[in-house]
């Protein structure tokens, strides 16, 4: 009859604790003498050698623990913010972030505790046999039997196939018991180590978030963390809970997708404009990109606006900063109302105006050599400036060093300018001015003589002109005759008077010239009138000051303006005589007879 593997703690098919002791001391022996290495002789008690204590043996440090209570632990505030919304947080009783007491730590004593007891030895009188048999018979016989079966086959030792079944019947019943008390006893053991590491993990993953404002994307690292969003808020103090970070994230996630959503809507409007034709492509394209860049871009716009600002606050502004604001793409009004700027956008366009026309005067006069010898082409250059209102007459007068007379003859010899367009420009700067007073200045100038004048308006004569001129007191007789060497003041008199001018031959109102004619300085011969109402009668080569003139003399005054025209006229006649008073009239005949 084939020995089978239970017959070695089994007697008559019930379990026997002494069969199984003596079967297992038995069997270890065999194993370690076999397995020398194994250590499983000494570990029945079968090496002969006494039982040795492992580990550490020495005594146990003894420690102080110090802690106290914290600086401020009752404090009503706090100097910590709202990680979202920046804002500060108050402190109350029990809120996250309290702590009353100091971290703790241990201060050595400098003691130990007593070693450790050396393990007790075996009871006594009793053989390993009967201690061994004592166990197992307070086992139930079939954990008994199972706990034997694994033990002889975790020696390797099986008598024949037909035990297979029991062997692979006795492993599942093992299986299944320890896996059953391996994943009790493991679920609760992994469960406390779980939870004591997870809360490690959690407060590491907390440390970069603390007492901050968080950016975007630590929001965002929060909300896909996999941690509960309530208890992040509560470690980390964000007002309105886990909510607080989801509207704060979703915030996040609307301005990516908004600034997303205005690049495809531009790219596809274009693409969808130039592909379906301009009216769809303005409508789709325009419609959905401006609309989404409106939404979404404004508060970048807004602060990108802001910034561009600053170097332009509470400054006189330089040439080259109205340049930048001109140039910038800005809404000049907006700009201007930003920066208080008087005028708004236009008076920033005026003034970048003025700053581009300065630059286009510079380099044309740098393109003009002062000589006074000018060419057609920098004549043209000149009257091109003025024409574009970029400067003006006086203005090109100052630049080269002659009067505004020279200028206006220039253009007028020249033909780069009319009579007409001369009068246009004259007339920016002094509305009401004619075309004869325009002519009468030019001519009392000297710069431009009555034969040229005439060559402007072939209609009328150089005696009419010239005659014209002298008749609204813009020439005197004397002046005409420096312009025709071939007549006298004389002649030139008779003539004009036999063209029936009336200035010297009748008497005429007194605006404001010089009398030039043969008679004697001090006949008052001339009859004339004052203002056309007072008669007056004066001799040739006296000068009569129109009374506005003589009120500006004064400032307004016309009575102070006479009192410094006759303080002039004393201090004239001191120099030249050493008195103040006129000379006593004479009979010049008595002289030359």
């Amino acid at each position: 009859m084939p020995v089978k593997l239970s017959d070695l703690w089994s007697v008559g098919g019930a379990f026997s604790p002494t069969r199984a002791a003596t079967s297992a001391l038995a069997g270890a022996g065999i194993y370690g003498l076999l397995n020398p290495d194994s250590g499983i002789g000494e570990f029945m008690g079968m090496g002969g050698g006494s039982s040795q204590p492992t580990g550490y043996m020495g005594g146990i440090p003894e420690y102080t623990l110090n802690r106290e209570l914290a600086p401020n632990a009752f404090a009503t505030t706090t100097d910590k913010v709202d990680p979202v919304t920046g804002a500060p947080i108050s402190r109350r009783p029990g809120s996250m972030g309290r702590q009353y007491f100091t971290d703790t730590t241990y201060t050595p004593t400098g003691n130990a505790l007593a070693s450790p007891v050396a393990p007790a030895a075996p009871t006594a009188g009793l053989s390993q046999t009967d201690q061994l048999a004592g166990l197992l018979g307070g086992l139930p016989e079939d954990v008994a039997a199972q706990f034997m079966q694994n033990y002889f086959g975790s020696m390797g030792i099986n008598f024949d196939a037909a035990e297979t079944t029991g062997a692979t019947t006795g492993a599942t019943t093992g299986a299944t018991t320890g896996a059953t008390t391996g994943a009790t006893t493991g679920a609760t053991t992994g469960a406390t180590t779980g939870t004591q590491t997870a809360a490690a993990a959690y407060n590491t993953f907390l440390v970069p978030y603390y007492n901050k404002i968080l950016t975007d994307a630590q929001i965002t690292e929060l909300v896909n963390s996999g941690y509960d969003l309530d208890q992040l808020a509560t470690s980390l103090g964000i007002s309105g809970g886990g909510a607080g970070i989801q509207n704060a994230y979703t915030r996040i996630k609307n301005k990516i997708a908004a600034d997303a959503t205005a690049t495809t809507g531009a790219t596809t409007g274009a693409t969808t404009g130039a592909t379906t034709g301009a009216t769809t492509g303005a409508t789709t394209g325009a419609t959905t990109g401006a609309t989404t860049a409106e939404t979404t871009g404004t508060q970048t716009a807004a602060a990108a606006y802001n910034t561009f600002l600053v170097p332009y606050y509470n400054k006189i502004l330089t040439d080259a900063q109205i340049t930048e604001l001109a140039n910038s793409g800005y809404d000049l009004d907006q700009l201007a109302t930003s920066l208080g700027i008087s005028g708004g956008g236009a008076g920033i366009q005026s003034a970048y105006t003025k700053i581009t026309n300065k630059k286009d005067v510079a380099d044309a006069y740098s393109a003009i050599t002062v000589d006074n010898e000018y060419t057609a082409d920098e004549y043209r250059m000149v009257a091109d400036l003025i024409a574009s209102g970029k400067t003006n007459i006086t203005g090109v007068a100052k630049q080269f060093g002659v009067t505004p007379e020279v200028v206006a003859d220039r253009l007028l010899n020249t033909g780069m300018m009319t009579p007409d367009e001369l009068l246009t420009y004259y007339q920016q700067a002094t509305p009401d001015l004619t075309m004869e007073q325009l002519l009468g200045r030019l001519a009392n100038s000297g710069e431009t003589t009555v034969k040229e004048i005439a060559g402007m308006f072939p209609e009328y004569t150089e005696e009419e002109i010239g005659f014209e001129l002298i008749n609204q007191g813009y020439m005197t007789p004397s002046q005409l005759t420096a312009q025709y060497p071939d007549l006298n003041t004389q002649q030139i008199t008779a003539m004009y008077n036999k063209m029936g001018g009336t200035k010297f031959a009748q008497g005429g109102n007194v605006n404001g010239y010089y009398l030039g004619g043969p008679t004697d300085g001090m006949a008052d011969q001339i009859p004339a009138t004052i203002n056309n109402m007072e008669p007056a009668k004066l001799s040739d080569g006296e000068f009569v000051v129109p009374a506005d003139v003589v009120s500006h003399l004064g400032n307004g005054n016309s009575d102070a303006g006479a009192q410094n025209l006759y303080s002039m006229m004393d201090r004239i006649r001191k120099d030249r005589t050493g008195t103040t008073k006129q000379g006593r009239q004479i009979d010049p005949n008595n002289y030359l007879v």
